[in-house]
């Protein structure tokens, strides 16, 4: 079993807004990599959230990854 684990906790202060929320053509930069993931011979797919961490759950909710969650970055906003 080939696992991937996605780091999509921070603040993203230096860039100025999440990068996990930057649309990027028609989806999130979030969407894209979870699909080039799903695309690859990954079997299991752990995104690790924080800040903003619901805006991103509502983005993935459809796609088949395991979500824990960086309780130093969570905040709602």
């Amino acid at each position: 079993m080939v696992s991937s684990i996605l780091l999509a906790a921070g603040k993203s202060k230096r860039m100025g807004k999440p990068k996990q929320l930057m649309l990027r053509g028609q989806s999130t930069m979030m969407e894209q990599t979870i699909d080039n993931l799903l695309d690859s011979a990954v079997n299991e797919i752990i995104v690790v959230l924080g800040h903003r961490a619901e805006e991103v759950i509502k983005i993935i909710a459809a796609k088949p990854v395991k979500l824990a969650n960086n309780e130093e970055t969570f905040s709602p906003r």
